[in-house]
């Protein structure tokens, strides 16, 4: 499978460097490289694939595959080693990714090379290892080696001794060892006793900052002492060790210091360590700090030496010394004896879980899965116990151990959650543990999610919301964590499958349910989503989405009523109508008036479809604005609704001297017309009266008048040829009253 996926992401990248990533022919490419990739990060969470020395890296696997050249050439013409995939990546990010990888190498030697380009040009959960410049490639396809070939020769040396494996992006201690060496061999101006200042503060921070790998740091160490003069090895340890030092090799040289240097900085961080209980932090710090340096060197019983023999020079608290040994003792045991260990351990101290937690880390790498996943499994027991016998602190490291099974057991997840819900259920825990319950729920969670197992979320999230609405007052806050179910990559990637799989009620509805549970910032992806999407069917799939996910969408809905973007606008008021707003009058009101004919007719439209009450005014308010089929559109509504409560909004309409617009003013004297009420008529009766409207308007208004059958419009009509005698229409409607009599006669 991961060869099958190099080849896809070849085919990928020179697709892409013909056309570019945003181009319609590299969409297929695209989306089937995504789709053969994230089986793989299922499985392994995070997947690497690079060069090295003519062969391809997958993960920790070196190969061969003469049909993969192309890839590589392009990856060294562009300074790339390799190129790490984590678990929860979404197409978009691929997407963004690729178009860092095929960014043209001219292009990248002008940013000054591969690693200010890609400090430039930050991915997610994506991470791109610069190559080394003896891999780099010109545009040719030729290797320009960085040293001279005797350097080279040496470095190829190391990594077949095994040394060089882990070599790649080992970062600042190794680019410092390299720099001091240099200054050496060039008799720089720099002291002994300041280069080893400088090494030791860097292995200290190797040793100290659990950002780092110990281990990567030993390996770095050797590689440079490789390269570097006698005298300036030499120079890193005291007179009496330099005979020993000389007669052995590199590796145990890198050993020797980080080992002295835990030990000294042991020493120096107990001499200075405050008195009473907090000393009992700092014992636990230099336990942590020897450890870390044991996992570098792995040599147990050469550390266990050394530490002897500091206790007795520096008169070290005895109880300190009995606990690292016993710690030593256990990291001497072979894995089955500290998983038979484990497992008949009840319960997890401190000490305890720190040795459960490494011992996982270790059996997951060695990918002893089966038998990890029955000790992580056992860990829960706890839950099974009375509530007064669980600690706080047992609840609280859980959350750790469920973190490094991440993606490694689906089996751990299903389990946990299903022990955690059932526990979420008990009423005699208190409310501290039950709000720890619920955070290792959230967490779980979280690390279901980003390996795409949302039907553990699902299960998750209705336990969690049970719990809330079994007892509002109560979990109000603990379970509140249903709304922090999904990383943000998770979320991303819910609307991107849910494109997917646009036809696929049931997933729909579960992705409205997920999203729900997400709050605002889903909702926001969505409607991020909608305003790029070029394609109408996903923008009606991303609508449906929206409206399923609810009344939570309404907030971020509202606010983009005010975007610049006229689509947006549009989008908004169909889908406030969508979610029956319960404020969208107030909330189109103002819409109306938008200087764009379609937001105006989004707007119209959503209003006569909402049915609601009064929606007539609002229509009415807005005719000066309208235009159009928007004003058609409201005219017909307002024809249909025959609503007395618009006539001071027509009223204003007609009248108002901001404006004659005729046309709209007849259509306005139509609705008047519809309406059964004596306003409208007196209405009327002033249309006919101003002699400062054109005379087709007025006879409009006299025709409707004369339509009338309560008696009030002839009234009316009276009283105009009484006021306006000599009128053309006060004629006109004499002598059409003068031949409708005489007719009759």
């Amino acid at each position: 499978m991961a060869l099958r996926y190099a080849r896809s992401l070849q085919v990928l990248v020179r697709t892409a460097i013909m056309w570019s990533v945003d181009h319609r022919a590299v969409g297929a490419p695209l989306q089937q490289s995504f789709d053969t990739l994230i089986p793989l990060l299922k499985q392994t969470g995070q997947f690497t694939l690079g060069f090295v020395d003519q062969r391809i890296m997958l993960n920790k696997i070196l190969t061969t595959d003469g049909g993969l050249s192309q890839l590589e050439n392009e990856f060294l013409k562009r300074g790339i080693g390799a190129v790490t995939f984590e678990a929860g990546i979404t197409l978009a990010r691929y997407k963004r990714a690729i178009a860092v990888l095929v960014t043209p190498a001219k292009l990248i030697d002008r940013q000054g090379g591969a690693r200010p380009f890609l400090e430039q040009n930050p991915l997610e959960n994506v991470h791109v290892i610069p190559a080394s410049k003896n891999q780099a490639r010109t545009e040719d396809g030729d290797v320009a080696l960085d040293s001279d070939s005797e350097s080279y020769l040496r470095s190829k040396q190391l990594e077949r001794s095994g040394m060089g494996g882990a070599g790649i992006g080992l970062g600042d201690l190794e680019l410092l060892l390299r720099d001091l060496g240099a200054v050496g061999e060039r008799g720089g101006d720099v002291s002994p006793q300041h280069r080893l200042s400088m090494i030791e503060r860097s292995v200290e921070a190797a040793l100290t900052d659990e950002r780092y790998n110990p281990r990567d740091s030993y390996i770095a160490l050797a590689r440079a002492l490789q390269e570097f003069r006698p005298d300036f090895v030499l120079s890193l340890f005291p007179s009496d060790r330099q005979p020993l030092v000389r007669s052995i090799p590199s590796e145990q040289v890198a050993a020797e210091f980080i080992e002295d240097t835990a030990l000294n900085w042991a020493t120096n961080r107990l001499a200075s360590a405050p008195t009473g209980p907090e000393a009992i932090v700092v014992q636990e710090e230099v336990v942590r700090v020897l450890l870390r340096s044991l996992q570098a060197t792995q040599m147990a019983g050469r550390l266990a030496l050394k530490l002897a023999d500091h206790i007795k020079e520096h008169a070290l608290p005895k109880h300190l010394y009995d606990r690292i040994q016993d710690e030593l003792k256990w990291v001497a045991l072979p894995p089955a004896a500290k998983q038979a260990q484990l497992l008949v351990q009840r319960r997890f101290d401190a000490v305890e879980f720190r040795r459960l937690m490494q011992h996982v880390r270790d059996q997951l790498a060695q990918g002893q899965i089966e038998q990890t996943t029955a000790l992580a499994i056992k860990y829960f027991d706890l839950l099974d116990g009375k509530a007064s016998d669980i600690s706080p602190e047992e609840l609280s490291r859980a959350t750790d151990l469920i973190r490094a099974m991440a993606g490694a057991s689906f089996e751990f997840i299903r389990e946990t959650a299903s022990r955690l819900a059932k526990a979420l259920r008990r009423a005699d825990y208190n409310e501290f543990l039950h709000y720890q319950v619920a955070n290792c729920l959230a967490v779980l969670s979280k690390s279901a999610a980003t390996y795409e197992d949302f039907d553990t979320v699902q299960a998750v999230g209705s336990a969690l919301q049970h719990s809330a609405e079994a007892n509002p007052s109560r979990h109000k806050n603990c379970c509140s964590v249903v709304h922090n179910l999904l990383p943000q990559s998770s979320i991303e990637r819910i609307v991107e499958i849910s494109l997917q799989r646009r036809e696929d009620s049931a997933w729909t509805k579960t992705a409205a349910t997920l999203l729900r549970w997400s709050g605002s910032d889903a909702v926001e992806k969505v409607l991020q989503r909608l305003e790029v999407e070029p394609g109408a069917i996903n923008r009606l799939a991303l609508v449906r989405l929206c409206v399923q996910i609810g009344e939570v969408s309404l907030e971020a809905v509202r606010r983009r009523l005010t975007n610049e973007r006229w689509y947006v606008v549009r989008n908004a008021c169909n889908l406030l109508g969508k979610l029956k707003d319960p404020e969208l009058l107030q909330r189109l009101a103002p819409i109306l008036q938008h200087a764009d004919a379609r937001v105006q007719e989004a707007a119209v439209a959503v209003l006569v479809k909402s049915r609601a009450a009064r929606r007539a005014e609002v229509l009415a308010e807005a005719l000066p604005q309208l235009n159009g089929n928007s004003l058609q559109r409201a005219i017909n509504e307002l024809v249909l609704l025959k609503d007395p409560s618009t006539l001071p909004e027509l009223g204003a309409f007609i009248f108002s001297g901001s404006h004659r617009d005729t046309k709209k003013i007849r259509r306005a004297i139509e609705v008047l017309g519809a309406i059964p009420a004596e306003g409208a008529l007196e209405l009327l009766a002033t249309v006919l009266s101003d002699t400062t409207m054109d005379s087709h308007t007025r006879a409009l208004a006299l025709s409707m008048l004369r339509l009338d059958r309560s008696g009030i419009g002839h009234r009316l009509v009276q009283q105009f040829l009484a006021r306006f005698p000599e009128d053309p229409l006060a004629a006109e409607c004499k002598r059409a009253r003068g031949a409708a009599a005489s007719g009759q006669t």
